[in-house]
C-alpha cells in the first residue's frame, strides 16, 4: 500500500475514481492517513472501529472485532484472510431455489413462503 497525502476519504476516492467504498479502499486510505499522521496511528490503537467509524463516515457492522497490528523494523505482521467456508446458515442464505422451513424438510409445501395451499408455483 502506497502512503496518500489525502486529507479525508472522500478526497481520496475522488483521486481514486472509487465511488463506492471498498475495503481495499478504506485499508489503504487508514494506512496511508496512519504512516503520516502519528495522532491519527494513536487513535487506531486505541480505538479502531471508532477512528474508522468517524473518519471514513459509515457505521461498522455489529459485533465486528478491528484489531490493528504495529508493525516495526524488526517485527512484520503476516495477515491470513478469513476461510472462505460458508456455515449451513450462510450457505442456506445464498443459496438458490427455496429455502425449507425447518430443517430435512424438502417439500414445496413447507417453503416458508408458503402461504396458498402449496401453490408456490402456480
Amino acid at each position: 500500500m502506497s502512503e496518500n497525502q489525502y486529507s479525508s476519504f472522500s478526497q481520496f476516492q475522488e483521486a481514486n475514481g472509487e465511488r463506492a467504498i471498498t475495503e481495499a479502499g478504506v485499508r489503504e486510505y487508514v494506512s496511508g492517513r496512519a504512516v503520516r499522521d502519528e495522532s491519527f496511528r494513536k487513535a487506531l490503537v486505541a480505538d479502531a472501529l471508532g477512528t474508522i467509524e468517524a473518519e471514513i463516515g459509515i457505521k461498522m457492522p455489529s459485533g465486528l472485532n478491528l484489531v490493528v497490528h504495529e508493525e516495526s523494523n524488526e517485527e512484520l505482521h503476516l495477515v491470513l484472510p478469513a476461510p472462505l467456508e460458508l456455515t449451513p446458515a450462510q450457505l442456506q442464505a445464498v443459496s438458490g431455489g427455496w429455502p425449507p422451513a425447518s430443517p430435512g424438510s424438502t417439500k414445496r409445501d413447507d417453503a416458508i413462503w408458503d402461504n396458498d395451499g402449496g401453490n408456490d408455483y402456480d
